[in-house]
C-alpha cells in the first residue's frame, strides 16, 4: 500500500510541478476544451450518415494535407520542453524546417509542394515530381471504380511545425485558399465541385481544425467538406471533438495497428500519448458520421516449398485462422507510418519487402471505400472495421467483430493494374542515394538555421559571463552581410526574425 502510495506521489509531482514553473495550468485548459466538446457534442449528429446515395458523374476537388518535418535534429530536452509548452516560434527549430519547407528535394518522395494551396498536374510525370506521379496513381485507382468522376487535384503546404497554434493557424490559411479557389477558378462556371481533404499525420489534425478555423474566422462560408480522410493521424483530445462539427459530412479515419509513430505523441500537458483511433469519453462522443477502418496487408509466408496445395489453403476462406489472418501460412505485413504516405525510395522505415512497394498504401483508399459503400449497411459505426488487403492473391476482406460480426471477401486490385501503377510510380523516381542525400539536406537546413540565429557556443565565447552570453545568443545579429546569403526565394518569402 506505501509503495502504491509513493508512486502516487511520484507520478503527481512528475506531471504537476513542471506545470507551474511554467506558468501552466491544465485544469485551465481542462475547462476551456471541457466547454468546447460540450457544444460540439450537443450538435446534432446525421443518424444514418453513409445512406446517401452518390453518382458517378460528379466534380471533385481532392486537396493532400502533408505531415510535419523531421524533428531529428532537434530532439533535446529543452526542444523537448518547448514542444510540450508550444512555444517553437522564432527558433533554430522552426527556422530549419522552414528552410525544409523550401527545399525542392523535400518533395521528391511524398504529395508535398510549396506553401499554399497548389494544384497539381497529374500528366507532368517527369521525375522528381512525386505529387503529380500521387494524384495520377490515385486517380487512376478512383477511375477503376468510378470511371465517370471528374477530380482537380491539389496539395496544401503548411509550415509542418510539431505545434498545435502552428496547425491551427495553417487550417485558417488552408479555408481561406480553398475559399478562393472556389470564388475564383469553379463557381463563377456554374461548377460546385464537392471538396475531399486527405490529411497524413500531423496534416489531418491540419484538417480537423478547419472547423475551429471556420467558427472563428468565417462562419458564413458555405463550404463544406464532403469527405474527410485521415491517414495516421495521432488523436489527440485537443482535436478529437471537431470531428462534430458539421462542416465535415462524411470522416474515414484510417490506421494500422504497426503504425509506431502515430502514438508516440507526448508533446503536451493534456494526455500522456496520442491514440490509434477515436474513442468515446465523458464530453465527447464519436459520431456515427465517422467510420474507422483499420487498414491490414497480409502476405504468404515465405517458404522454398510453395506447392499448388499449399497456395490453395492459403485461400480456403473457409478456415478462421486464414479469415483471421493467423495461420501459421501468413504474415502480417500491415504499413507503417512511411509507408502510409511516401514512396519507397524515401529514407529508411520504407521496407523492400512491402507489399505495395513502391507505391504509399493510402492510394488504396478509393478501392477501399468503394466496397465499404456497398456493405454500409452492415457496418456499425463508429466501431473500427478491419480491411484485410491480400494483394498476392487480388484479395481483401472487410471484417467487423465489435457490435457486428460479418466477412465480406471482395477482389483486389489486379496484377496488371498494381504493375502499371507502379511504373508510373518509377517514372518519377530519383536514384538510390536518397536517404544519404535527405540526412545531408536535413543538416544543411539545420546548420543555415543556426547561422541565421547566429547561434554561439560558450565554450567558444571569446570572454563575459554566462548572462552576457547568453544575452548575445538571444539579441537579433542578423545584418546586412547576412541578408546577403540569402537566395532570391528566401529574401522574397522569409522575412527577418527577431527572436523572442
Amino acid at each position: 500500500m506505501n509503495n502504491t502510495l509513493g508512486w502516487v506521489k511520484t507520478l503527481f509531482y512528475i506531471c504537476c510541478i513542471p506545470a507551474l514553473l511554467m506558468n501552466i495550468s491544465p485544469l485551465d485548459a481542462a475547462k476551456k476544451r471541457k466547454k468546447a466538446k460540450d457544444f460540439y457534442a450537443s450538435l446534432h449528429n446525421d443518424p444514418q450518415p453513409f445512406e446517401t446515395q452518390e453518382t458517378g458523374d460528379e466534380t471533385w476537388i481532392t486537396i493532400f494535407v502533408h505531415g510535419i518535418m523531421s524533428i531529428q535534429p532537434h530532439l533535446t530536452i529543452q526542444n523537448v520542453m518547448r514542444f510540450v509548452r508550444d512555444d517553437v516560434k522564432d527558433t533554430v527549430y522552426s527556422k530549419t524546417v522552414e528552410y525544409m519547407r523550401l527545399d525542392p528535394y523535400f518533395y521528391l518522395n511524398q504529395a508535398m509542394q510549396e506553401f499554399g494551396l497548389k494544384k497539381i498536374d497529374i500528366n507532368d510525370l517527369q521525375p522528381g515530381h512525386a505529387a503529380n506521379a500521387i494524384a495520377h496513381i490515385y486517380d487512376d485507382v478512383t477511375k477503376l471504380v468510378s470511371p465517370a468522376t471528374t477530380s482537380h487535384y491539389y496539395t496544401f503546404g503548411w509550415s509542418g511545425l510539431l505545434s498545435p497554434s502552428a496547425r491551427y493557424n495553417d487550417s485558417i490559411k488552408l479555408l481561406q485558399a480553398l475559399h478562393e479557389e472556389l470564388e475564383k477558378n469553379y463557381w463563377p462556371q456554374g461548377i460546385f465541385p464537392k471538396i475531399r481533404l486527405i490529411g497524413y499525420s500531423h496534416g489531418g489534425n491540419v484538417c480537423l481544425n478547419i472547423a475551429a478555423a471556420r467558427q472563428n474566422t468565417m462562419p458564413d462560408s458555405p463550404i463544406s467538406i464532403d469527405e474527410l480522410i485521415l491517414v495516421g493521424v495521432p488523436i489527440q483530445t485537443e482535436t478529437d471533438y471537431l470531428s462534430n462539427d458539421p462542416i465535415f459530412k462524411k470522416i474515414y479515419h484510417f490506421f494500422s495497428q504497426t503504425d509506431r509513430i502515430q502514438r508516440i505523441d507526448f508533446f503536451s500537458f493534456n494526455r500522456v500519448f496520442s491514440r490509434r483511433y477515436f474513442r468515446n469519453s465523458n464530453n465527447f462522443r464519436v459520431p456515427k458520421k465517422l467510420m474507422q477502418i483499420d487498414m491490414k496487408f497480409t502476405r504468404s509466408a515465405r517458404t522454398c516449398h510453395n506447392t499448388a496445395k499449399r497456395r490453395a489453403a492459403m485461400t480456403d476462406y473457409s478456415k478462421p485462422g486464414i479469415i483471421s489472418g493467423k495461420s501459421r501460412l501468413l504474415r502480417d505485413c500491415s504499413p507503417g507510418h512511411l509507408e502510409f504516405w511516401f514512396f519507397g525510395w524515401s529514407p529508411k522505415h520504407y521496407r523492400d519487402s512491402f507489399v505495395m512497394h513502391p507505391l504509399p498504401a493510402f492510394i488504396t483508399i478509393p478501392y477501399i471505400l468503394h466496397y465499404i459503400k456497398q456493405i454500409r449497411s452492415d457496418i456499425v459505426t463508429p466501431y473500427p472495421i478491419t480491411v484485410d488487403i491480400r494483394p498476392e492473391f487480388d484479395t481483401m476482406l472487410i471484417k467487423q467483430r465489435k457490435y457486428a460480426n460479418f466477412t465480406h471477401i471482395f477482389p483486389f486490385i489486379s496484377h496488371e493494374e498494381m504493375d502499371k501503377l507502379s511504373k508510373i510510380a518509377y517514372k518519377v523516381a530519383i536514384d538510390s542515394s536518397f536517404e544519404e542525400e535527405y540526412l545531408q539536406h536535413v543538416e544543411d537546413a539545420f546548420e543555415k538555421a543556426k547561422e541565421y540565429f547566429q547561434v554561439y557556443d560558450d565554450r567558444k565565447s571569446r570572454s563575459g559571463s554566462y548572462k552576457r552570453n547568453r544575452r548575445m545568443r538571444k539579441r537579433n545579429l542578423t545584418g546586412k552581410e547576412d541578408l546577403e546569403n540569402l537566395t532570391l526565394k528566401e529574401a522574397l518569402e522569409v522575412e527577418p526574425i527577431i527572436p523572442a
